[in-house]
């Protein structure tokens, strides 16, 4: 299937054809929107069922963002095909975890999947795998390609199961991967890569939040200036932090964020673990009961349990 985009250059109704582009599928769904570019809350597009109801898949744009003369917006969903697409930097073909998703804009080179220097907040739905990734596609070179999507803002099962949300500085088709080569594994919450989860994970934990809190931007709280306040929580013991606590993986209570109930949650696990319990005899119920005792205010509760294998 092919899609064009074509702009009234002259607001004259004579459009032209600025592109076209390759759709990776049959479209399931596609609807078009009016865009009011220099809106003071910026532009939100979200997917609508049968009825009208909005659905969460959809994107985001902070105001300012969008020239003045963008005046619509279309979404499209759909089904993938791999054509002769591979994952970037190998041979290998996709492997897709649910639709693939377009987002373009009318009178832009946005849908050519250019750099731009804003973060467009693009939620898409997807399907139960391992080793997922959301990816773009890159229409130039045929590849799928994770390169401007910020670190750290991938939250999945938000704002609802099944689906992810993720900042990326491209614009173009999405889709969820499954069995990505070169995605790490490691155990949620273990940020010390020790294989152990422990008083070290909690320190690293609480400096997370501590920048958080403090609001430094996501893209500031790396595994280097976390490990920074860490080491000073916990001097009995001599650790590096090496991975960044992220809310897509070591969200404990499926909030969406990371906070002190997702705190409360791991020390109460640490607490069963160092009173000798297996990780198969620690139940939900249990670390729910210490936690709610630990914090007054506990949010949610045990969803994700530490210690679970887990890509990163």
């Amino acid at each position: 299937m092919i899609a064009s985009v074509s702009y009234d250059t002259a607001n004259n109704g004579t459009y032209v054809e600025i592109g076209n582009f390759n759709l990776l599928g049959t479209a399931m769904f596609t609807k078009e929107y009016e865009v009011d570019p220099l809106g003071a809350s910026g532009f939100t597009g979200r997917q609508t069922d049968a009825s009208g109801n909005q659905l969460p898949v959809g994107i985001a744009v902070p105001p300012g963002y969008l020239d003045p003369t963008i005046d619509s917006f279309n979404l499209t969903i759909a089904t993938p095909t791999v054509g002769g697409s591979t994952l970037e930097g190998t041979t290998t073909p996709p492997q897709f975890a649910g639709p693939v998703f377009e987002f373009s804009f009318t009178g832009s080179n946005f849908a050519a999947g250019t750099e731009h220097q804003g973060l467009f907040e693009i939620t898409i739905k997807y399907e139960e795998g391992t080793a997922l990734e959301p990816r773009w596609f890159d229409t130039v070179n045929n590849r799928w390609s994770k390169v401007g999507i910020l670190d750290g803002s991938v939250q999945y099962d938000y704002p609802q199961p099944g689906y992810v949300t993720f900042k990326v500085s491209h614009l173009t088709q999405f889709a969820v991967l499954k069995n990505v080569i070169g995605t790490s594994s490691g155990l949620r919450c273990d940020f010390n890569g020790d294989s152990i989860i422990d008083d070290c994970d909690i320190a690293a934990l609480i400096a997370r939040n501590q920048l958080a809190f403090a609001g430094v931007s996501a893209d500031q709280i790396t595994a280097a200036n976390i490990n920074t306040i860490a080491g000073d929580l916990l001097k009995s013991q001599t650790f590096t932090v090496t991975t960044a606590p992220n809310a897509s993986i070591d969200d404990l209570n499926s909030s969406g964020t990371l906070d002190d109930s997702d705190l409360a949650f791991l020390i109460g696990w640490i607490q069963m673990k160092n009173a000798g319990l297996t990780s198969a005899e620690i139940t939900e119920s249990a670390v729910n009961t210490i936690s709610s005792g630990l914090l007054g205010s506990l949010s949610g509760t045990l969803s994700k349990f530490p210690g679970e294998t887990v890509s990163r």
